[in-house]
């Protein structure tokens, strides 16, 4: 996952590179980042049966191409990688969970940050997104 993401920022900041490819990478990067990273798309409901929203979901998202307002829709499809625990009186209890595998799995990737790079006297500011 990490190379698909360097390759898609890669993409994305190639400014050579045609302009479908980087609309596919930003896609990409979004799709990956859904929901603060703690998103997945799921075809099933928790219960094992056929989720038909989140497979309708994404048949309209591939039409996307033809009109972009259909990209949409694959939120239809997300479904949240987290575990959430309530008691019943709905507060959260003390829990431990044990995982073994390793931390970086589960990390999330660093953050982009801003930076200007002034080329001359007259020239305005440049801003480039890079990762710390």
């Amino acid at each position: 996952s990490v190379e698909f993401r360097e390759r898609c920022l890669k993409i994305i900041s190639d400014r050579h590179e045609d302009l479908v490819a980087k609309f596919g990478a930003i896609i990409a990067c979004g799709i990956l980042d859904a929901g603060g990273c703690n998103m997945t798309i799921s075809l099933q409901t928790r219960t094992g049966n056929a989720n038909m929203a989140a497979a309708v979901g994404l048949l309209v998202f591939q039409n996307f191409w033809f009109w972009y307002p259909l990209t949409n829709f694959i939120s239809l499809a997300f479904s949240p990688t987290c575990v959430i625990a309530l008691n019943k009186e709905l507060q959260m209890p003390k829990m431990d969970f044990k995982s073994n595998a390793k931390p970086s799995t589960y990390a999330y990737p660093p953050p982009l940050r801003e930076f200007c790079l002034s080329l001359s006297q007259n020239c305005s500011c440049l801003a480039f997104a890079c990762l710390q």
